[in-house]
Formats: C-alpha cells, structure tokens, sequence
C-alpha cells in the first residue's frame, strides 16, 4: 500500500492519459507507481522514455530482460 494517493483517470493529464493508455495495452492495467509518478509528469515522462529504451536495447534477450524484472519484482516483494 502507498503513502501517497495515485493520479485518478479524471485527473490525469494529457501525458499521463497518454502514458497510461499505453500502460494498459501493455500489461492490461495501470499500475499503482504510474499513478503516484503523474503527480510529477517531468518524472513519469522521463520513467517512461527510459521504459521504451530498455524495450527496444537488442542488447539482452528480451525473455532474458523479462526474466530479470521477474526476479528482482520477486527479491523486493512486489507483484510483477
């Protein structure tokens, strides 16, 4: 449970609208750390540029990197 109250749809701007949008086609749901990042949109923006550069790096295996969030959602005790 957060400290902080994340950013309703209704209040939402036109990036975080636009971030989660993607966010939903992506994993099927907005989740809470995008919604406490709307708060700042010069920090969710630049969170979500660095997203999409990992997505795209042709450096690691994608099922590799996956495998790696998994993992490290797992030693930190957050749902992936």
């Amino acid at each position: 449970m957060a400290r902080i109250a994340g950013v309703t749809d209704a209040q939402a701007g036109l990036i975080s609208r636009g971030l989660f949008w993607l966010a939903r086609r992506k994993l099927g749901r907005v989740s809470e750390m995008w919604r406490i990042c709307a708060h700042v949109p010069r920090i969710q923006l630049g969170r979500g540029l660095a997203e999409l550069l990992l997505d795209s790096s042709k450096l690691v295996d994608r099922r590799l990197r996956w495998l790696g969030v998994i993992k490290t959602a797992m030693l930190v005790g957050c749902p992936a």
